[in-house]
């Protein structure tokens, strides 16, 4: 049985989230320096970890040995995960008396139809990766594919976060709390190098061969990516405002959310347009090379982003925050929304695809476990 004391401990913790607002609520002196007391709080609650947290084992051996940054970053995470559900809830008016100080004095955009639903994505999509590193490392296993994951969704979620509360409507209304956002920039780029650095790793029963038997579903992943790469150019044309035809009539008749003053309706299109189309341009090369072993990373990190940018993206469009001229017109309603579908449908796809077998991708100078 696995060693789970490192993801309960965490969880645990984790709830402590709703004393430190509640305490930032009632008194003055706390919620008047969001940016202070929030970097207090990281600070605390990585030697509360350092301390509570029983030695590692390693092979039944009880001598202690260390779990590393990335495991406290996901410790500190999965407590900023309850901070994101309690601010959601908050916004959405289930809870009360907790939050008002930090969208005042902190990061207001959060109070945004957009930044609303980026709160929820952090409990909802982010916690179970951080929790599966934390038990992956705890466990001696790999955590490669989860690190990558966790990379790819954060970095995107904060590039449509900052840049979107940055450029639009909302740009006059930043504080010093944005900064609290530093770790969640430097942690993921971070170890998305570190991880992508390091050779991946296969199992000593994974030979290295061709095969001819995926070739078919490789062209028609590869068409799917192409359909999303110029979907990807035509949208992000759209949210630049080009006078093209077939631009002005999309974000006229298909997704007026591009042409949204918050900015938040074009940020996700504009990322995606340019590290979108990196990656599936690198990935269709990859499926059609043998020993392409870098195609398994960048098959996870392109799923991620499309799920969480499809995620953010495509919900605030049904929202109240969302003024109704800047709704999916109902005509068009479906067509736009299977559209965003396919995105993360194809990823997903890709994933599978990779991971189903392994052996075409392995080079012959990797390692094994």
């Amino acid at each position: 049985m696995g060693d789970y004391c490192g993801v309960i401990i965490a969880l645990l913790v984790g709830q402590s989230a709703w004393l430190v607002l509640y305490l930032a609520s009632v008194f003055p002196i706390l919620s008047t320096a969001p940016c202070v007391l929030g970097y207090a709080s990281y600070i605390s609650l990585i030697f509360v970890f350092s301390k509570i947290l029983p030695p590692k084992k390693k092979n039944g051996n009880p001598e202690k040995y260390k779990r590393g940054g990335l495991y406290y970053v996901c410790c500190l995470f999965t407590w900023c995960t309850v901070t994101d559900l309690i601010f959601f809830l908050e916004v959405i008016g289930v809870v009360d008396g907790f939050i008002g100080f930090y969208l005042r004095n902190g990061e207001p955009y959060l109070d945004s139809s957009f930044g609303t639903i980026a709160l929820l994505w952090d409990p909802l999509g982010n916690l179970i990766v951080y929790l599966i590193i934390i038990y992956r490392i705890d466990n001696n296993l790999d955590c490669r594919n989860a690190v990558l994951y966790f990379s790819g969704t954060l970095i995107t979620s904060l590039f449509c976060l900052l840049v979107g509360g940055v450029s639009g409507t909302h740009g006059k209304q930043l504080y010093p709390s944005t900064w609290l956002n530093v770790p969640y920039v430097v942690a993921p780029i971070y170890y998305l190098l570190e991880f992508v650095s390091k050779p991946r790793q296969f199992s000593k029963e994974i030979i290295r061969k061709v095969s001819t038997d995926y070739r078919i579903l490789d062209i028609l992943l590869s068409l799917g990516l192409f359909a999303t790469f110029v979907f990807g150019i035509l949208r992000g044309l759209s949210a630049f405002g080009s006078p093209m035809y077939l631009a002005n009539v999309y974000s006229n008749d298909f997704e007026p959310y591009l042409m949204d003053p918050s900015k938040f309706g074009a940020v996700w299109v504009i990322y995606f347009m340019i590290i979108g189309s990196i990656l599936q341009i690198s990935i269709v090369f990859g499926l059609f090379n043998p020993g392409s072993s870098w195609v398994l990373d960048l098959s996870i990190i392109y799923a991620a982003i499309t799920i969480h940018g499809t995620f953010i993206h495509l919900i605030p469009q049904f929202c109240e925050g969302v003024l109704p001229k800047y709704h999916i017109p109902p005509d068009t309603q479906w067509l736009v929304v299977l559209s965003n579908l396919f995105i993360p449908i194809v990823s997903v796809s890709v994933v599978i695809r990779c991971f189903q077998e392994q052996s075409y991708f392995k080079s012959l100078n990797h390692k094994q476990e």
